[in-house]
């Protein structure tokens, strides 16, 4: 196969360009990122056709920008990370001792007086207005307020003052 001279190299390479942009946009996200690696393996590419003859410009630049893309990805963070970095779960003593404590809570709501257990249901975990709850329920007002009352006391208990089972 014959040589390719510098001319058509860029040439080449100018023909190609949105094909070898849009490689690398496919694989790195933040254009300009993107755009650095584009302009490195621009850099690279004129550096290897000075060097010696590229025979197939496009597809060498491709594979110029994919080993640029694995130099950036096996580059180490320049910024050392701290040990103590937020994270948004809780750490897993929390989740434990939160299991721990709805399963508490779960049999504390099943030992309670099945409309007693209804009311307190409709109020804290439904949203519904004590009016709504003794209407649906066939009680008056000052029933419900008994119940949750009540309800809420047993739970308090069982569950200790702190919310510790």
């Amino acid at each position: 196969m014959l040589s390719l001279g510098y001319p058509d190299i860029v040439a080449d390479l100018l023909a190609g360009n949105r094909r070898l942009l849009a490689f690398i946009r496919n694989r790195i996200r933040n254009p300009a990122e993107a755009d650095d690696v584009y302009q490195e393996t621009m850099l690279r590419m004129l550096e290897r056709v000075r060097e010696g003859d590229v025979r197939q410009p496009v597809p060498y630049a491709l594979r110029v920008a994919h080993s640029v893309i694995l130099d950036r990805v096996d580059t180490p963070v320049q910024e050392p990370l701290a040990d103590d970095l937020p994270c948004a779960s809780p750490p897993p003593d929390q989740v434990v001792s939160g299991r721990q404590r709805l399963a508490a809570l779960t049999s504390a709501l099943r030992a309670l007086p099945p409309q007693r257990r209804e009311v307190v249901v409709r109020r804290r975990l439904k949203g519904q207005s004590r009016q709504e709850i003794a209407r649906a329920m066939g009680i008056s007002e000052e029933t419900v307020k008994k119940h949750l009352t009540r309800a809420l006391a047993q739970l308090a208990a069982v569950m200790g003052e702190d919310g510790a089972a």
